[in-house]
């Protein structure tokens, strides 16, 4: 574990607060706490750890708002569609060696020693990091990380007291998604099968030696990560009891955004009930405020090129073949099946475009269709305005639900047939419907569109930045 001779030399600022944002999807949803936070008063640090996707933009976010940020190292950063760098022709010699330590179990020994000395600077730079800087409470998103950041700086908070919070992101929490998520992304090609227990011999004995890092579905057995870096973070003492838990068991808080995921935490994770705190989400403050300024609606319909308050259907489109778990011609026939459905009812049609789509792939149901495609406006910006959805199991949901839109959720690959957390949240919403053919589907968009009316629920959690601060300034209180 870390080291308790750093208890010694840290002594907390009484008012200063680290935020660890290890993906854009954190900074996106804290940025209200952030500010909060400051206009409170406390010195605001930002540690942003990914590469790319916009991570320029949140700089100048930072200096704008005259918010501390440190970026950390390459090295020691989440990538984001890292392009291949050009190698250098390789000689006989090399060539030769190459091949050799390719070798897998070669390979997979050599993994030991490479994530030992990776653990060992990531260490080392983190001790610096907080002797340094002596906050007096630490803020992360519910990563599910191995060997990374994230887990040191988790470790550090345990081992020095530092109060470690959750702040909400995601709905896919609870160990229960943990394994269906692997189970599925498993099967349908996403993830190494080094994850597998009968992968290789090495899996095999790590397995015998620690069960408790093995999960089962579906008769397959596996591990939540590669178990070479699962055996290096437990030779560095950062590995916590429950790998599969998520929000990890190192928070002292966390913070969820309603009473089902409080309740799952409890059910499941067996969380005591006063760790939990239902906070709301944070970004979804701005969305509501923004929603209801006339200037900002504006400049979405002018965008898409609609009168001012004029209905339209909102298309979230799934990437299914973007993500590998459909192949292309199958992907093109189900959207352009949906494109007909919409087509049909002679209403104004809005697509919202996953990161991974490409534009210009989807760009001809423009003329096609005489459809409209959101290319300036996330699809947080549409939700409010849409008279409906279309989509599929996309997180975006639970908000679309919670401002009272009708989602209809087309069920593509059979997902809602699975036992498991992550679909429940979908099927208990009363504005939610489940699709599983695409006769269902268009009988449901015409039932909808006979409703006319464009709703939109008052939101229970305008102040959710507000609650999170003042639980967060009683824990210090407690603790001074």
């Amino acid at each position: 574990m870390v080291s308790h001779n750093l208890q010694k030399i840290i002594k907390p600022h009484p008012k200063k607060v680290l935020f660890v944002i290890s993906i854009i999807q954190y900074f996106i949803e804290a940025k209200n706490l952030f500010l909060y936070f400051k206009e409170k008063g406390y010195d605001v640090t930002l540690l942003l750890g990914w590469t790319g996707d916009k991570l320029d933009e949140s700089i100048i976010f930072c200096k704008k708002n005259k918010i501390r940020f440190h970026t950390l190292p390459s090295e020691f950063s989440y990538k984001h569609n890292e392009k291949n760098k050009k190698i250098s022709k390789i000689s006989s010699r090399d060539r030769i060696l190459f091949f050799f330590l390719r070798l897998p179990l070669v390979e997979r020994f050599l993994t030991i020693y490479a994530n030992i000395m990776y653990i060992s600077r990531l260490k080392k730079y983190f001790k610096s990091y907080f002797e340094k800087n002596h906050f007096n409470c630490v803020l992360s998103g519910p990563f599910s990380s191995i060997g990374k950041f994230d887990n040191v700086i988790a470790s550090y908070c345990k081992n020095l007291k530092i109060p470690f919070l959750c702040f909400p992101v995601f709905n896919d929490i609870c160990e229960s998604f943990n394994i269906e998520s692997r189970s599925h992304l498993l099967k349908v090609g996403m993830l190494s099968k080094i994850l597998y227990v009968n992968y290789d011999i090495v899996n095999i004995l790590l397995s015998f030696l620690f069960p408790d890092w093995v999960r089962k579905k579906d008769k397959k057995r596996f591990f939540m990560h590669d178990p070479i870096l699962l055996l290096t973070s437990k030779f560095h003492r950062i590995l916590e009891k429950n790998i599969w838990a998520k929000p990890s068991k190192l928070f002292d808080f966390v913070f969820v955004e309603s009473l089902s995921l409080k309740n799952h935490l409890i059910e499941i994770d067996k969380w005591s009930s006063e760790k939990v705190i239902v906070s709301g989400k944070p970004s979804a403050e701005e969305i509501f405020k923004m929603s209801k300024k006339i200037k900002y609606k504006k400049k979405i319909y002018s965008h898409l090129n609609l009168k001012y308050n004029e209905n339209f259907i909102l298309y979230n489109v799934e990437p299914a073949w973007e993500h590998n778990y459909i192949d292309k011609k199958d992907h093109w026939k189900h959207f352009e099946e949906i494109c007909e459905i919409l087509n049909k009812t002679k209403k104004k049609i809005v697509l919202s475009l996953h990161p991974m789509c490409d534009l210009k792939n989807y760009k001809y149901v423009i003329k096609k269709f005489n459809f409209r495609i959101s290319t300036k406006f996330r699809i947080f910006d549409l939700l409010p305005h849409c008279l409906f959805v279309v989509s599929h199991f996309c997180t975006t949901n639970l908000l679309a639900n919670k401002l009272g839109k009708k989602t209809l959720v087309v069920d593509l690959t059979n997902v809602s047939t699975n036992e498991g957390f992550s679909t429940e949240g979908f099927k208990r919403s009363k504005n939610s419907m489940i699709v599983k053919s695409y006769p269902v589907l268009q009988s449901a968009v015409n039932h909808e569109i006979l409703k006319k009316k464009n709703v939109i629920s008052r939101n229970p959690f305008l102040e959710s930045s507000k609650i999170i601060f003042n639980k967060f300034q009683k824990i210090h209180s407690e603790n001074a």
